[in-house]
């Protein structure tokens, strides 16, 4: 957070920044073990570049109405050097719904729209079933004129409605827009190389959702986390352990979803890669660990990371219980159920453990009051 303040102590503004989501760019990851996956390139978090904002006149809150600036050490005492009185259109607040369609269902995409024209706006949803990397994007319009799904006309919340698909289907989708000048954004937007050159680039990292006709019946109530990958992705990540690159951290593209007594939450842009000490082969085939990582601006229940763990899960949720119960500080560790792809990942005594990660957002949870400092572990 930076809020600025004046003479007198009144808040004149603040922004809340990140390194990631929309205030980054997705970028192909290097070489890891002859995989690469995905990570973000943000030239003002540590490369010299100082954080600019675009349009004042637009909120300063949305990481689109920022950019890292032109010159290195950016351009203190002057004027910002990305200024501009007219940026592309800001796509906002993305969701599909229903969040776990069934093949019976059709789904409703919505974007909330800001730009300073509004509502002289183009606004297109991209959508392409997920077999191969050369199936070509259809094109939907996005209307907001309270017809066809859009809830109420002028509310710049525009939506467009794809059919039902057969059970198992993944769906992957970007929104694009484009204001009277011309300017275009999309969101997702359009990954870039790696610092080696290699790609993809474009509209090759978007946002997935999954058909899905299963039923879910928990254990003991336990939280269903779901992973979505497109087919060629899950399977690279499903390929890395037990093979000569298994210590690889390569992380795909992928969807989050969670069901819990709290609700169903959602995330797009997540990473997902195969994480563990001595555990990166697991005991039983096809239940690997998984480090989940969340764009640092779209948080899960206020972390950035999650890891579940499919070995000895049993021992993990115990010693987390015995922690606090005895007042020490520790990482909660809870029993989960995990579908990948809707393919149930079952390790031994049927549960993976989702344990906090031990990084900033718990030193923040566990000592708010003091959340600075280094952290020991040992293992």
């Amino acid at each position: 957070d930076i809020n600025l303040d004046d003479a007198t102590g009144r808040r004149v503004t603040s922004v809340r920044y990140a390194d990631e989501g929309d205030w980054a760019v997705r970028q192909r990851g290097f070489n890891d073990l002859t995989h690469r996956g995905w990570t973000w390139y943000a030239p003002h978090d540590g490369l010299g570049k100082s954080l600019e904002l675009i349009n004042p006149v637009l909120p300063n809150g949305l990481g689109q109405n920022w950019a890292s600036s032109v010159p290195t050490n950016g351009t203190p005492g002057r004027a910002n050097s990305v200024l501009s009185n007219n940026v592309p259109p800001l796509i906002l607040e993305v969701r599909h719904f229903p969040v776990i369609p069934k093949s019976t269902e059709s789904v409703q995409i919505t974007a909330r729209l800001v730009d300073e024209a509004l509502p002289s706006v183009n606004v297109t949803l991209y959508h392409r079933v997920d077999a191969t990397t050369t199936n070509a994007f259809a094109a939907v319009p996005m209307t907001d004129d309270g017809l066809g799904g859009d809830a109420a006309a002028g509310d710049a919340l525009y939506s467009a409605t794809l059919p039902a698909r057969p059970n198992n289907t993944v769906v992957e989708f970007y929104v694009q827009a484009t204001d009277l000048q011309g300017r275009v954004r999309t969101w997702p937007g359009p990954a870039i190389a790696a610092t080696d050159g290699v790609g993809p680039t474009g509209q090759v990292a978007n946002a997935l959702y999954q058909v899905d006709d299963l039923t879910y019946n928990p254990p003991n109530n336990q939280p269903l986390y779901k992973l979505i990958m497109t087919a060629t992705e899950e399977a690279e990540l499903r390929g890395i352990p037990c093979s000569s690159s298994q210590n690889s951290d390569a992380q795909m593209n992928g969807t989050f979803i969670s069901i819990d007594t709290s609700g169903t939450e959602l995330r797009y842009r997540v990473g997902f890669r195969n994480r563990g000490h001595g555990s990166r082969c697991p005991a039983i085939a096809g239940t690997p660990n998984y480090h989940v990582g969340f764009c640092s601006d779209d948080q899960w229940k206020g972390v950035t990371a999650l890891n579940l763990n499919s070995q000895t899960a049993h021992i993990q949720h115990l010693g987390s219980v015995l922690a606090r119960k005895a007042g020490a500080v520790g990482a909660d560790s809870i029993a989960v159920q995990i579908r990948v792809n809707n393919v149930a990942r079952t390790p031994t005594f049927g549960s993976y453990a989702a344990n906090e990660v031990v990084n900033s957002d718990w030193s923040a949870r566990h000592f708010p009051f003091d959340p600075n400092g280094n952290i020991y572990r040992t293992v």
